[in-house]
């Protein structure tokens, strides 16, 4: 269900904000995992996590401030996103300890999107021109594969270091937003991924000095 949530949020803050500003908005997924596995399931959790969700909140606060209002929507949809993405993170990881096949983690909540946007075409009576299911086919293949890839390492890494590794996403996020957009990220923009990434990416080798020493 969070997985699904989480999709169909990230969805609708993507439709209303270039794609590096809602990159930067993602990059809080290490810090929101790290609390939600501490909260729901007593994982450790490394002692810069506190400081580097105050850090990453006042980061988005910084861009939040600087759009127009009618953009502020997207951000609220990044946010919720963010806390049902790292909420399924969380909760993966801790039935991968008891299943052994990463698919069946896979496949029903893949399912369930299916059919729910399979209601929703119907429902609206949406129509797609041919050459958009080359796009859909190429997208659910890779979506798929990332989703198996991130399952099966979530097994043998905390959640909010593997999704602080994410965080390189922004480098590509903003060429393909240059590139298929003409998206050019504001200085502000610039600014907030700095935050965002310098905090996240010190949990992560907080946690990963941390696991060598143990």
């Amino acid at each position: 269900m969070f997985q699904c949530l989480g999709s169909v949020f990230f969805i609708l803050g993507f439709k209303s904000l270039p794609l590096a500003d809602a990159f930067v908005i993602a990059s809080l997924l290490p810090v929101a995992s790290a609390f939600l596995g501490f909260f729901l399931f007593n994982e450790r959790v490394s002692i810069l996590a506190l400081p580097a969700m105050l850090i990453g909140s006042i980061g988005v606060a910084i861009m939040f401030l600087d759009v127009m209002h009618e953009m502020r929507i997207g951000y609220v949809y990044l946010i919720l996103g963010v806390l049902s993405a790292s909420t399924s993170l969380v909760i993966a990881r801790y039935i991968g300890k008891f299943a052994s096949n990463p698919m069946a983690l896979i496949f029903w909540p893949s399912l369930l999107m299916a059919l729910g946007a399979a209601v929703y075409i119907w429902d609206q009576n949406l129509s797609f021109a041919t050459q958009s299911f080359e796009f859909l086919y190429l997208n659910a293949c890779l979506l798929l594969y990332g989703l198996w890839l991130t399952i099966y390492l979530i097994n043998f890494i905390s959640v909010h270091l593997m999704t602080a590794i994410f965080n390189l996403q922004f480098v590509w996020f903003v060429i393909i937003g240059y590139m298929a957009f003409s998206d050019v990220p504001s200085g502000v923009v610039w600014i907030g991924a700095i935050v965002l990434i310098g905090a996240t990416t010190a949990v992560a080798l907080c946690e990963y000095r941390e696991s060598k020493e143990r």
